[in-house]
């Protein structure tokens, strides 16, 4: 069996409590101890993954370099990271103080590791030391960045068999997924190897059909190929002998071409220079006036197309550069909104943009754009670490986002599993807490969670939900303290939710609710029945009652209903003043003929 695990023939699913059994009791042996929630911290980063096992192993060993005596901190996680963050950290701080030729090797070892798969994915390969480093460069700088990168942990030797000699594989493929600096690395190899797929069909069409002028490259084509030939030349690299003889062979044509076209037109515009001078003179005459005015506009439609394109193109690049720069200093939050800028921008001209430039670079935004939110699942939907399937119905945050809340209820009804949870911003990690579950909510009967408030200050929270009966439901927590919710306070309101507010202090929560009342014979306009267009009033009509409740948060006793006209329409817009001390309501007009606005 050990034999097959060091082989990686055997793939095995842990449960949370064995993950933490291989955590803490190996802790226990040598007295190292955990802050507190910490250890759940670390599970929720790593559990799920498929290389769980090496992630954490590499988020324990950095762990243990950053300790403090014997106690790992909230604060050495923070600067650590946890799973794929700690490996992408790591990688960088490996990276950064190299010297120009040690970069070089690095990414060149590194891409033999990990290469682009179909689509935005990755392949990690076990690769010998002879094929990592020749044997000719293994006293070299190549050979000395390898040994530095498996004494830090990047890449691990792999033996096969007992007396095999070990093979070198990355230790997880969120070496390239969660270091930005990869991610450019491999942006840049798909692009040379489109363009290697690119010249090879091309060069084997040609080869097929008899090798026909007419099947070689020309124009920009054939610029932008030579190009690329001498960049792949200038890095060590040789094209193949069919590929190198394809371009030969476009060059030399294309130099025909030039030479022939040239003598062409030297005979031929001596003999019909004086016919050509008339006849131009006459449709220009003729036609000037259109022709200008044709010309003028399509090349103004022209500019402005291409000035647009160039435009939003620039903007997606420096937005995209700004997301790597944030992503590289640990802001996933702040990396994630300027991809997503970089994206709307492409997307916004991507029609305009001829291929394969616009396959690449649509893969690029939106790789980043996926990498960037799962390090960021905040900005998806206020989940942590994966959660975000759970599908919450509401969200709200704290105006400086340091707190964020979300609601659901369990797609069944009939299991009463409602759930409430808050996560906390750290300043100092650049991520979010483990979610603390608000209490009281099972066994109410609630059947959907229709709003979610948080106060200004985040100590104190509020949700709107319906029952089974389909009454209205308000609960109340105060937050004093990281997992120290009180509450709920529970009150209901009458008829069903339309909007709520609360104020920013958290002293006051109002709710906009609506129901049907049966109408009364010989009431005011808001009392009298519904009438049919054709017909008249309709015998038991009943039309919508609308009504403002406002709750004191500290006590969420008897509330306060709002006295709201009865020739009215309907109500929405609620909304406190900053300073919490006015309450106001968008009204709309009720003509008297019926109860539509």
């Amino acid at each position: 069996m050990a034999k097959r695990f060091r082989q990686g023939q055997v793939l095995v699913t842990f449960t949370a409590g064995e993950l933490r059994q291989m955590v803490v009791e190996p802790a226990e042996r040598v007295g190292l101890r955990f802050d507190d929630g910490l250890v759940d911290r670390l599970l929720m980063d790593v559990q799920g993954d498929p290389g769980v096992l090496a992630l954490l192993r590499f988020t324990l060993r950095r762990l243990w370099e950053a300790r403090e005596r014997n106690r790992i901190t909230h604060e050495a996680y923070d600067r650590v990271g946890g799973g794929r963050l700690a490996v992408g950290r790591a990688a960088e701080q490996f990276f950064a103080p190299l010297s120009d030729d040690e970069k070089a090797a690095a990414q060149r070892l590194l891409l033999r590791l990990i290469q682009p798969a179909t689509g935005t994915g990755v392949t990690c390969r076990r690769q010998p030391r002879d094929r990592l480093v020749p044997p000719a460069e293994a006293g070299g700088v190549s050979g000395g960045v390898l040994d530095k990168l498996v004494e830090a942990g990047l890449v691990v030797p792999v033996k096969s068999g007992d007396d095999a000699a070990p093979e070198y594989a990355p230790v997880h493929e969120s070496l390239a997924t969660a270091w930005p600096r990869f991610l450019k690395w491999l942006e840049d190899r798909r692009a040379e190897e489109q363009w290697r797929a690119r010249l090879q069909a091309a060069a084997e069409e040609w080869q097929a059909r008899g090798r026909k002028p007419e099947t070689l490259w020309r124009g920009a084509t054939l610029v932008l190929a030579l190009q690329e030939a001498a960049r792949l030349q200038a890095a060590g690299e040789s094209l193949d002998p069919l590929e190198q003889t394809f371009l030969d062979a476009s060059l030399a044509r294309h130099r025909l071409r030039r030479v022939a076209q040239s003598a062409a037109i030297g005979a031929v515009g001596l003999g019909v220079l004086a016919f050509l001078g008339m006849w131009l003179w006459y449709e220009k005459s003729k036609n000037r006036i259109l022709s200008d005015n044709l010309v003028l506009e399509e090349g103004l439609r022209t500019a402005e197309t291409n000035l647009r394109r160039e435009t939003a193109l620039l903007n997606a690049s420096w937005q995209g550069q700004e997301g790597a720069r944030l992503a590289e200093s640990g802001d996933t939050s702040g990396a994630f909104l300027w991809y997503a800028r970089a994206w709307e921008q492409f997307d916004s001209v991507q029609d305009t943009v001829e291929e394969p430039d616009r396959s690449r670079l649509r893969a690029n935004y939106l790789l980043q754009l996926g990498v960037a939110g799962r390090q960021a699942p905040a900005l998806a939907g206020m989940a942590y670490a994966g959660m975000a399937s759970d599908g919450f119905a509401t969200v709200a945050r704290t105006p400086d986002g340091s707190l964020a809340l979300a609601a659901r209820t369990d797609a069944d009804a009939q299991a009463d599993r409602p759930i409430a949870r808050i996560w906390r911003w750290s300043q100092a990690g650049g991520a979010w807490s483990a979610p603390e579950d608000l209490p009281g909510l099972a066994g109410r009967g609630l059947t959907e969670m229709s709003g979610a408030y948080v106060s200004d200050d985040g100590h104190l929270v509020a949700v709107a939900a319906t029952d089974r009966q389909g009454a209205g439901r308000v609960f109340v927590w105060d937050l004093p303290a990281p997992g120290a919710a009180v509450g709920p306070r529970e009150s209901t309101f009458p008829g069903r939710f339309k909007e709520a507010a609360l104020s920013p202090d958290g002293k006051h929560l109002a709710v906009v609710s609506s129901s049907c009342e049966a109408a009364k014979p010989g009431g005011g306009p808001r009392d009298q029945p519904a009438r049919d267009p054709g017909t008249g009033p309709a015998r038991g009509a009943r039309e919508p009652t609308e009504r403002v409740t406002v709750w004191r948060t500290d006590r969420l006793g008897e509330p306060l209903a709002l006295p709201v006209p009865r020739d009215v329409g309907p109500l929405g817009g609620l909304t406190f003043s900053p300073r919490s001390d006015r309450l106001a309501l968008g009204v709309g007009a009720r003509p008297a003929d019926g109860p539509e606005p």
